[in-house]
């Protein structure tokens, strides 16, 4: 069995926008260094553990998830416990590049109409 061992991940910024970074899964841990709001990447006993200041709230949020569910998932989405809005998704880069088009134009939609 292969394994396509390319991952990308999108985290929300202070400005509401998400930065997308693709990466090889092995190298995940090294964006913490690119992106500011992703203060760490551990991987430990086959799991995933993130920690991401929240640009929404300002708190920092915990994930965890089995190595196993991230390699057989197309997508992952994380968010913020306070508000309940996505703040990163991680997996495939074009399932997590459509998430992100239609959840702006659903933001676009509600601004248009208030």
């Amino acid at each position: 069995m292969l394994l396509d061992s390319k991952i990308s991940i999108a985290i929300k910024n202070e400005s509401g926008k998400y930065i997308i970074r693709s990466t090889c899964f092995f190298k995940l841990k090294e964006l913490n260094k690119e992106i500011t709001s992703l203060n760490s990447i551990k991987i430990f006993n086959g799991e995933i553990l993130f920690n991401i200041r929240c640009p929404l709230c300002g708190e920092i949020h915990c994930y965890k998830y089995s190595l196993k569910e991230l390699v057989l998932r197309d997508i992952l989405i994380g968010g913020c416990d306070e508000i309940g809005i996505p703040i990163f998704y991680i997996g495939n880069y074009e399932k997590i590049k459509r998430k992100i088009l239609n959840y702006d134009n659903i933001n676009k939609d509600i601004y248009a109409m208030i």
